[in-house]
């Protein structure tokens, strides 16, 4: 039995979860399992679940046995109390989070149906790729095509009903929406979630009163990212702790846990503290983005829009504290086209939903094709398959591709899997049907 086999039954709910209890005998009611975390800290991230009258919201944790809890160090660990359920195989002890409090645990060692670990092991080796990856070569190319721009809409969507939930939080605000989507693609996947909560407690109405000073702003994003603390010797971390501590005073202000920050497995160039000093950087040269972003229609104009360097404090530094070589930390180009195709591109569309301006979609949408394409596993996988990836909007439409369709196990909706099934020598179907 390996830990990754239960991770695996439990992001894709392969298991009897009727009845559910936790072994204390509570009724569990799952709504949301979270999404898998291949980083530092809990297994799933942003689950919802109740258990009993309670409705939690956090961390899952998942263990062979209960008691590797201990064996691994999370009673030591900060990022481990926001753990709302233990998954495990054998509950042979109880666990509880580092003030005391018992974290509810549900054994799945009854719930596994039979085979599944054997048909886990067959799919294991596929799932970084795709079930029907050795007869990929027999589609069509107008199957392929099909697929592409399927899934680069169902993408934009997807990403369209994200920002519909935060409209509706800041009552279609949309400067505060983009501001929002800014800070979490900052944060660069790792952190992703942790600058967007930064962004909700320090939002666009409190930076507006300090956007003519950048200090301020760093100060303010800084403390609230509960990066700054009493008692420093540094001259530049006190003089920031004494502006935010007086802003923090003025305006009630509560700073986010510094656990929340991950910085190892990071290039220091992608450390929590430089993109805090850039978006305060972004944020001093234009606090509202919004009616430049729909007045802009070429990609040199939008790239000009975004151009920002950290304060002089950060030339030779990536962290408080230690210096390093001198270089400006500049916002890149690389980033700035990640900017505009993960947070721009999409609020555009949002927005143009919203209005009902076909011509601001299309603009968007249109970006996309003039962008460079983007490199990553996913990107890198698909061109070793033979899929061409010459822009932006290739690159968004194999990631759809990948995350919508593939990893889900969704060949049936798939025109690249039913042209597979309509040939002479079909697949298994547990290659093409979500195991589910």
């Amino acid at each position: 039995m390996k830990e990754s086999f239960l991770q695996f039954l439990w992001q894709y709910g392969l298991f009897n979860a009727q009845e559910l209890k936790t072994t204390d005998g509570i009724p569990v009611q799952i709504e949301n399992r979270g999404w898998l975390n291949k980083n530092s800290g809990p297994d799933f991230l942003n689950a919802r679940i109740r258990i009993g009258e309670q409705y939690w919201a956090g961390q899952v944790e998942i263990h062979i046995h209960s008691s590797e809890w201990m064996k691994h160090g999370h009673q030591h660990d900060a990022a481990y109390d926001n753990t709302i359920l233990h998954v495990v195989f054998n509950n042979d002890m109880d666990i509880c989070r580092r003030d005391g409090t018992p974290i509810p645990c549900v054994e799945l060692r009854n719930r596994i149906p039979a085979g599944y670990y054997k048909r886990w092991q067959e799919l294991d080796q596929s799932l970084s790729g795709v079930p029907c990856g050795s007869r990929f070569k027999e589609v069509d190319e107008s199957a392929k095509l099909s697929m592409r721009h399927r899934a680069l809409a169902e993408r934009i969507i997807g990403k369209s009903m994200v920002i519909g939930e935060i409209a509706t939080q800041t009552i279609y605000h949309w400067d505060e929406i983009l501001h929002r989507l800014i800070a979490r693609y900052l944060g660069f996947k790792v952190n992703s979630d942790a600058m967007e909560q930064l962004a909700m407690v320090a939002p666009l109405k409190l930076l507006r009163h300090y956007a003519g000073n950048q200090k301020q702003l760093e100060a303010i994003l800084f403390g609230q990212a509960g990066l700054l603390r009493r008692g420093q010797r540094e001259k530049y971390m006190k003089e920031l702790f004494q502006e935010y501590d007086f802003i923090a005073a003025k305006h009630g202000l509560i700073p986010l846990n510094p656990v929340i920050w991950k910085f190892s497995r990071l290039r220091p160039a992608n450390f929590p503290t430089i993109r805090i000093a850039q978006l305060a950087a972004l944020l001093h040269r234009r606090i509202d983005f919004l009616d430049e972003v729909l007045k802009t229609e070429s990609l040199d104009g939008m790239k000009k829009l975004f151009y920002c360097r950290a304060s002089p404090y950060w030339d030779n530094r990536f962290s408080f504290g230690e210096k390093g070589l001198k270089r400006s930390k500049n916002l890149g180009q690389e980033s700035i086209q990640g900017l505009v195709v993960n947070a721009v591109v999409p609020v555009m569309v949002a927005y143009a939903n919203h209005r009902g301006n076909q011509e601001l979609k299309d603009r968007a949408i249109d970006f996309l094709n003039d962008l460079p394409p983007e490199n990553n596993l996913i990107t890198r996988f698909w061109e070793k398959m033979g899929m061409p990836n010459v822009c932006a909007y290739d690159s968004q439409a194999l990631i759809g591709l990948k995350l919508l369709y593939c990893d889900k196990k969704r060949c049936l909706e798939c025109s690249i899997g039913q042209q597979l099934l309509q040939t002479e020598e079909k697949i298994h179907a547990t290659e093409c049907q979500s195991l589910g």
